[in-house]
């Protein structure tokens, strides 16, 4: 089977991560996959090139560009399943299927902006040459922005959660974070409070700042370690400069030995405004972390309220001070959440238990 994902890079991010990994496990499986960036590569796409995947890089020049439509077309040609991911990928992607008579599988890895934004009604406009559209949670899949296809057409749209290889997140807690805290100047004693993600708008950085702020500035035994890299990293630090912790706040920046960093700390957190299904609150429960969410988008499917983690009103910032109140004076609790985590995430988050469902998602759409 050759299969083309289309996306809109390859940046780090979960989005890009689930196609990476995806591709890697369908070439493995003796399929043909290859990666279509409608902007340019990425930090990812050396990782596909060194196992001979196709990765081609279009270009997109602004506004509405025919040429890579075109492009699309004459590339399409040659594939059996094309795998859209999110709007762009999408709309781009419906007139090439189209046209050459392939089925399109479509996957909105978020919760989808307001119906009236443009981008949501070419995405609606682009539906009839989709065979089927994924949701990465219930919560998506049950969004305004899909009512007209859950009315017309209920039978195209499947919920397959992202899932993620546990196995490098399964390793014992104490070597690995005990050498990064030493090389942080972080002590054995010291609570710390950690998150991975971009810095952008949606991870609302900003929340999980003030909240720490209110609950721990000046207290030098409590830390929180900021993975990830992204447009709002400035605002970051400057919030993190007008709060007066800066000793306590540690930008790591872009990672790729997440695995090993997670070990170092004792509570993760997510403050997003809108998450879809977050392969790093998935991670987190592999790596056996109590967690604290805001309840938006499929957070909630991820994080059990009381039984693997904490979850918080979006923006709720006395809320969110609380939870990690809470957290930071009950090791016990948080032994128990993220223990109960991690046998959550053993159970739901394997890579395998997704990767199987799009391949019998795949024969359908063909029509095996």
């Amino acid at each position: 089977m050759k299969i083309v994902h289309v996306v809109e890079s390859l940046e780090t991010g979960g989005l890009e991560r689930v196609v990476v990994n995806l591709a890697r496990s369908q070439q493995a499986s003796g399929e043909q996959p290859a990666v279509a960036c409608i902007y340019h590569g990425g930090a990812l796409a050396d990782e596909l090139k060194a196992l001979n995947i196709e990765v081609m890089e279009l270009n997109k020049s602004p506004g509405i560009d025919l040429g890579l439509l075109l492009r699309l077309t004459r590339r399409l040609k040659r594939t059996d399943v094309v795998h859209a991911h999110n709007h762009i990928p999408h709309y781009y992607s419906a007139i090439p299927a189209g046209l050459n008579g392939i089925p399109m599988i479509t996957t909105r890895h978020g919760m989808g902006g307001d119906p009236s934004l443009r981008r949501e009604r070419l995405f609606r406009l682009a539906l009839p040459f989709s065979s089927a559209v994924v949701c990465v949670c219930q919560a998506a899949a049950e969004a305004r922005q899909l009512e007209t296809l859950r009315r017309r057409k209920p039978s195209k749209i499947h919920v397959i959660p992202n899932g993620t290889y546990l196995e490098p997140f399964l390793k014992p807690v104490d070597p690995t974070g005990l050498t990064l805290r030493r090389e942080l100047g972080i002590s054995e004693s010291a609570i710390v409070f950690g998150t991975v993600g971009r810095l952008n708008w949606a991870k609302n950085h900003e929340l999980m700042l003030r909240s720490f702020s209110r609950a721990f500035a000046g207290k030098r035994h409590v830390y929180l370690l900021i993975v990830g890299e992204g447009s709002k990293r400035a605002a970051v630090e400057t919030l993190v400069d007008e709060l007066d912790i800066g000793r306590q706040v540690l930008l790591l920046g872009e990672r790729a030995d997440v695995p090993d960093l997670l070990p170092s700390m004792d509570v993760f957190v997510l403050s997003s405004k809108s998450e879809g299904y977050s392969v790093a609150l998935v991670e987190a429960s592999a790596a056996g972390l109590p967690i604290i969410a805001t309840a938006v988008g499929g957070n909630g499917e991820i994080v059990n309220h009381e039984t693997t983690g904490l979850l918080v009103s979006s923006g709720d910032e006395s809320a969110m001070t609380e939870a990690m109140v809470r957290l930071s004076g009950d090791l016990t609790l948080c032994s128990k959440l993220g223990a109960s985590g991690r046998n959550w995430s053993m159970e739901h988050g394997s890579f395998s238990r997704m990767a199987e469902r799009y391949a019998k998602l795949y024969e359908r759409c063909l029509g095996g």
